[in-house]
């Protein structure tokens, strides 16, 4: 199908673009619609091609806008009237242009010409033309159009409308005329665009339509279905059968009462569902968690019962976590499936050694002390570090004895190994000259766990070659009850 461009290059220049012939600007002309084409006609009746509504864009180069396509052959017209199209306006009026009932094609050009398809013969004529042709092909005389406008139909009726105007040509034919009205009388029966009517013995009756409503008139009295201006596309459907359009004050509200599994109260605007009433056949599959309790329960969460074969708390109760003692852990301590049992566990983190270290030496270390130890318990496994610094370094220091703090648990005791200054358990650890530098070497160094010289209590010691020791390191494990 051919395609037109319409382009509003400024208020008074419009070009045309069609695909099927060459571009072209005119000063006066109008158009015509034929069902759902556009045409346009210059003045002196040259007329252009035809093209579908669907097959035309509308471009305003003065905002830089292009519109989209219009659904139908009417909104093209209006949003070319919207945009001042000079089709619709000659020296300050609206020319118009119309297709309806038999008499089709009707165009206003310049307000004073109207050409149309005389349906008699199908032919285009001026009106004047066409519709002498019907009159004649009816029957009887008719005046000049142009006579019947100024002067009316009688000597005492001086004023004529258009509409009355092509009455007086149609009424021969079955009383039926098309009425195209320019809403200059002041008469508000007369429509601004369209109608169809009779007039017999005096008797007026019509349909019209405009741009807001549709009027229906008869005996002086006119009854209007009235449109609001819309702020979008509306769409109004109507169902495929007879009947008559009630109105709100016909329709009844539901009066108070049980109607069933459903009870009406407060002047029908309260509706109860009764207890009992929805069933478990009545509620569908698949009714989302959401809608169950508090509806905190999501339908992921819900599924997480599928699947269950007893109550779930007496399961948990089962495999939840209870309390234990101060330090100490659960575990499973045996060669095969079992319930846990507690064992100790502790971690002291760094504290500060208070008691006083005994040293085998000419002169015993001095100045400045750095005295911590740490220990930790997993079961009956003890491991405990010392850290012993001195400032000034002693002379001939050969060994240190740290007393065993008040806070360790005692070692288990072998049999026999119950005597004075009985080495129990052999550790690992190291006398210095300083904090970056040794005096003797590690292999001439020998620690451990014993009793102490009066066999009261523990002790922890290393000793090794002669030398000005001032720093002391030592870790050892061992056993408890």
């Amino acid at each position: 199908m051919a395609t037109l461009q319409i382009v509003k290059k400024s208020d008074k220049t419009w070009l045309h673009l069609p695909s099927d012939e060459l571009q072209f600007i005119i000063g006066k002309f109008t158009f015509s619609i034929d069902g759902d084409f556009f045409q346009i006609v210059e003045v002196g009746q040259a007329k252009r091609n035809k093209y579908n509504f669907a097959d035309i864009t509308v471009i305003d180069e003065t905002t830089s806008t292009t519109y989209p396509i219009q659904s139908s052959i009417v909104e093209l017209s209006e949003l070319l009237e919207s945009l001042s199209y000079p089709a619709f306006f000659r020296d300050g009026e609206i020319s118009g242009v119309v297709s309806v009932n038999s008499l089709t094609g009707i165009v206003v050009i310049d307000g004073d010409n109207i050409d149309v398809t005389d349906p008699v013969d199908s032919t285009e004529k001026p009106l004047n033309e066409a519709l002498q042709n019907i009159f004649d092909n009816a029957g009887g005389a008719t005046p000049n159009l142009e006579q019947v406008l100024t002067e009316g139909g009688t000597a005492t009726d001086l004023s004529i409308t258009l509409e009355e105007g092509i009455g007086l040509y149609t009424n021969q034919m079955t009383n039926q005329n098309i009425v195209i009205t320019d809403n200059t009388t002041g008469d508000a029966s007369v429509l601004d665009c369209l109608g169809f009517g009779s007039k017999n013995s005096g008797a007026t009756e019509s349909i019209g339509i405009n741009k807001t409503k549709i009027s229906r008139q008869k005996n002086g009295f006119q009854t209007d279905l009235q449109f609001t201006d819309p702020t979008a596309n509306r769409v109004v459907t109507f169902k495929d059968e007879s009947g008559t359009v009630a109105y709100l004050s016909d329709i009844t509200g539901v009066s108070d009462g049980d109607k069933g599994d459903i009870t009406v109260s407060s002047g029908g605007t309260v509706w109860t569902i009764d207890n009992g009433a929805v069933t478990d056949a009545k509620i569908a599959s698949g009714v989302d968690a959401v809608k169950i309790g508090s509806g905190n329960v999501s339908n992921t969460e819900f599924e997480y019962l599928n699947g269950v074969t007893s109550v779930i708390q007496t399961q948990l109760d089962a495999k939840a976590v209870k309390s234990t003692s101060a330090y100490s852990i659960k575990a499973n301590n045996t060669a095969s499936t079992a319930n846990e049992t507690e064992f100790t566990f502790r971690q002291s983190g760094q504290l500060a050694y208070t008691d006083t270290p005994t040293f085998t030496a000419t002169t015993a270390p001095s100045g400045t002390e750095n005295k911590t130890y740490n220990w930790q318990q997993i079961g009956n496994f003890v491991r405990v570090t010392f850290t012993i610094d001195y400032s000034l370094a002693g002379a001939a220091v050969t060994q240190i004895n740290i007393p065993m703090p008040s806070d360790l648990p005692d070692p288990i005791t072998p049999t026999g190994f119950t005597g004075a200054s009985t080495i129990l358990y052999v550790g690992s650890g190291t006398m210095a000259i300083g904090l970056t530098q040794s005096g003797a070497s590690a292999s001439d160094m020998f620690s451990g766990m014993r009793r102490n010289s009066g066999n009261t209590d523990w002790e922890f010691f290393i000793s090794g070659a002669s030398a000005g020791y001032r720093t002391f390191r030592m870790t050892i494990d061992y056993p408890v009850a």
